[in-house]
């Protein structure tokens, strides 16, 4: 009965690990979505000739310039988790 109910308590904690690791792996996925969409947006909008201003042009490569320093972040983490 009680190797049963360690057995449950086991399960339960790592059910409840895979569903966090989902959820923050979906969270990030999302905001660099919306990320890349806004920057692609924005670029669209320069070639059309909507943006009004030089403002929203320094944002698009502020923004840029985060996401390959977000991505050159990643690929470090990677390599350093490798054997």
């Amino acid at each position: 009965m009680v190797i049963s109910f360690v057995y449950l308590l086991v399960g339960m904690g790592v059910v409840a690990m895979c569903y966090y690791l989902l959820r923050e792996e979906v969270t990030v996925r999302v905001a660099q979505f919306m990320e890349r969409t806004r920057v692609r947006v924005a670029r669209l909008r320069a070639r059309m000739g909507l943006i009004s201003g030089p403002k929203e042009t320094q944002v698009t490569a502020a923004a840029m310039a985060a996401q390959k320093q977000q991505q050159q972040q990643q690929q470090q983490q990677k390599q350093q988790q490798q054997p």
